[in-house]
């Protein structure tokens, strides 16, 4: 499946189906309701102890946001949490 990416914008985007694959994290609240603008900010400072490493990179000293391996990360917190419950 050939990707293509061009950047429209500060969006990175895959030409096929137009589907958004990174986001800045100072757009993020323009995209998703949740997690808030702050919250995404503290986890953006602290992505070295809570692995979220892999959904972030830095572009031009701006942080983005892959949009796909983000909601993984969430879905793996949410199941760690009920394992350790």
């Amino acid at each position: 499946m050939g990707k293509c990416q061009k950047c429209d914008g500060d969006l990175m985007i895959i030409e096929q189906n137009k589907k958004i694959e990174r986001i800045p994290l100072t757009k993020w609240n323009k995209h998703f309701e949740y997690p808030s603008q702050g919250t995404m900010r503290n986890i953006c400072a602290r992505r070295k102890e809570n692995g979220a490493e892999c959904f972030l990179s830095m572009i031009n000293g701006r942080f983005y946001v892959h949009v796909e391996r983000f909601h993984d990360w969430m879905d793996k917190q949410s199941q760690f949490k009920k394992e350790h419950a």
